[in-house]
């Protein structure tokens, strides 16, 4: 469920949202979102509404699990990154679990909200000419490259 921001725009989640940022070997798993579902066509983390009652790594972790299938064994919390929105009154934040892997694993898209799934080099993050990034990722990416480091 959206909610409105007084900012003007709208933010998915009325408890915020949250990701996981999956790293291995020096690339971040990165899904492109499919064109049905909001800012589609971009990359980004899977990720999506916080549950009421729900941790936003709790959140990241089911979203994840819920959109792409990749064996999370071995998984290693490495921070959090938090985003809040900058509209005056707005409050609503995205949460990013920033996690290690010891090697990068097959992934494949289990939902309609993921066309394709690719471990991207984190020297290749910053060519949005060739990556659209979704643009809450490119904003909080130099915090999540700093926690990842």
């Amino acid at each position: 469920m959206f909610v409105d921001c007084p900012g003007g725009g709208a933010h998915w989640g009325p408890s915020g949202a949250a990701g996981l940022a999956l790293w291995a070997q020096g690339a971040l798993l990165l899904q492109e979102r499919s064109a049905r579902s909001h800012q589609g066509g971009t990359w980004s983390i899977p990720g999506g509404a916080i549950e009421p009652g729900e941790t936003a790594r709790a959140a990241a972790l089911r979203e994840t699990s819920e959109e792409i299938l990749i064996d999370l064994a071995g998984l290693v919390i490495l921070g959090e990154v938090v985003d809040e929105c900058p509209s005056a009154g707005c409050g609503w934040t995205y949460t990013t679990v920033v996690a290690g892997l010891p090697h990068q694993l097959a992934a494949q898209p289990l939902s309609w909200e993921s066309e394709q799934l690719s471990w991207t080099p984190r020297e290749s993050l910053g060519c949005t000419d060739t990556l659209p990034l979704h643009p809450g990722l490119r904003r909080a990416l130099p915090l999540i490259l700093r926690t990842a480091a």
